[in-house]
């Protein structure tokens, strides 16, 4: 791959990690959604750095039920 789609990518890849990591929230759920499918898109295509995204995906994973509403 050349090295400059792998530079876009890990740019990319940067810009990205943050907007899932705090979403805005004038967005709501249809951004993050869009957000995290171009992130798994990017890693898969241009970075292959999917250790980064395991984790990535882990914290927030930890962090989802402390913002999720919890009917009685």
């Amino acid at each position: 791959m050349p090295k400059t789609a792998v530079k876009f990518g890990q740019e990319l890849q940067a810009a990205l990690q943050p907007m899932i990591i705090k979403p805005s929230g004038s967005g709501g759920v249809q951004v993050l959604q869009e957000t995290v499918g171009c992130m798994c898109v990017v890693v898969q295509n241009l970075t292959h750095d999917f250790n980064r995204l395991v984790n990535l995906m882990k914290s927030c994973n930890g962090t989802l039920p402390r913002h999720v509403l919890v009917l009685p």
